[in-house]
């Protein structure tokens, strides 16, 4: 075993100081390579820094992007909003005459409706006048037609008794010639 009152102080200070110098130097390379590793590009936070980059550029190409296409809807929009208002009055003017052509068609509807309404009544009742007169007339003509009727076969009746009779006188004269 060793002594230890024997080792000098100052040798173990040395050797406590060559000892931790050493443990920092090992610390120190350990550290290197972590440090080197964290700034690879491939790996570790290089790689995360290089690719959040990208991830940047190409947002803010997006955002320019977007923004150039908000812009030319915002103008399509103000032209489309402007065109809208100015036929805003052409088309309230047009509703507006639509009601109005409306209220006229529906009063001249109404005021035809009554018109004809009345001239039909007063159509029908002169064709039913003129139905009833007309079957008065008919009646007539069929009574008048029985009487002549009966007159024509009446005389048709003395003619024909007087005929015979005319008829037996002539066979008398023809007879009283004859003899």
């Amino acid at each position: 075993m060793i002594d230890l009152t024997m080792i000098d102080t100052d040798l173990l200070q040395d050797l406590t100081l060559i000892l931790i110098s050493g443990l920092a130097c090992l610390y120190c390379g350990m550290l290197n390579r972590r440090l080197k590793k964290l700034q690879s590009l491939k790996t570790g936070v290089g790689a995360s820094i290089v690719s959040l980059t990208d991830a940047i550029t190409q947002t803010n190409k997006a955002a320019k992007d977007a923004q150039s296409t908000t812009l030319e809807t915002v103008t399509t929009l103000r032209h489309l909003l402007a065109k809208a208002e100015s036929a805003a009055p052409k088309i309230d003017a047009l509703i507006a005459e639509l009601a109005n052509s409306t209220d006229a068609a529906m009063a001249q509807h109404e005021r035809i409706g009554t018109q004809i309404e009345e001239e039909l009544t007063t159509a029908v009742e002169k064709a039913q006048f003129t139905a009833a007169s007309l079957l008065t007339a008919v009646s007539d003509v069929e009574s008048y037609v029985e009487r002549v009727k009966r007159t024509v076969d009446i005389q048709t009746t003395e003619n024909v008794t007087s005929l015979d009779e005319a008829r037996e006188q002539k066979l008398d004269i023809f007879s009283v010639v004859s003899l």
